[in-house]
């Protein structure tokens, strides 16, 4: 029992070591300066940034203008 005490803890000291560690080399290498950038990179050129595009199979694009959380819940039942 005790050697599972010991490989748990030393896979909690490890895992939190690497963590810090990628923590550490992501902000050396920028990654947290422009968030914005990156959040538009996804989208193309014909895409409206902020409006959702995509529907549901059945669904009306005209019930998505008015309700982003619209989106997420499905076609309406009848």
């Amino acid at each position: 029992m005790t050697t599972a005490y010991l490989i748990l803890g030393f896979s909690l000291v490890a895992f939190g070591a690497m963590a810090v560690t990628a923590l550490v080399w992501a902000a050396r290498a920028g990654q947290f300066e422009n968030f914005k950038a990156g959040s538009e990179s996804i989208f193309d050129s014909g895409e409206p940034i902020g409006e959702p595009t995509d529907v549901f199979p059945g669904m009306k694009r005209s019930l998505l203008a008015g309700s982003p959380t619209r989106a997420m819940k499905g076609p309406p039942r009848p």
